[in-house]
């Protein structure tokens, strides 16, 4: 496991959903923008352990894990600042489920 590859991803997951999420929402606000959004956390999660290289599931789970430890660490220190309410989102914690899903069933998907 490369524990430092996989802080640096979970901050580069972090500050491309943070851009996607306020380019989109500041321009639709409809639900369907929400849950694409949340699908694409979920990919963007997805490929990040597919480059990683996570040998099983439990590998795959640890990198999720690492992923939300990092974006809630983020979305606490920055994200609460311009929202408030953002940890009552039910889209903010669809979007952490997804990302720990797509990088704990990542392996499965090897070539």
């Amino acid at each position: 496991m490369n524990y430092k590859k996989a802080l640096g991803l979970g901050v580069l997951l972090w500050l491309v959903m943070f851009a996607v999420v306020s380019a989109v929402l500041s321009l639709y606000q409809h639900n369907l923008t929400k849950i694409i959004i949340i699908l694409i956390s979920g990919a963007i999660s997805f490929l990040a352990v597919r480059y990683l290289k996570a040998k099983d599931i439990k590998e795959g789970a640890i990198y999720g894990l690492i992923f939300l430890l990092v974006g809630t660490a983020l979305d606490f220190l920055v994200t609460k600042k311009f929202n408030p309410n953002i940890f009552g989102s039910l889209s903010l914690w669809s979007g952490y489920g997804l990302i720990l899903i797509g990088a704990t069933f990542q392996p499965l998907f090897k070539k």
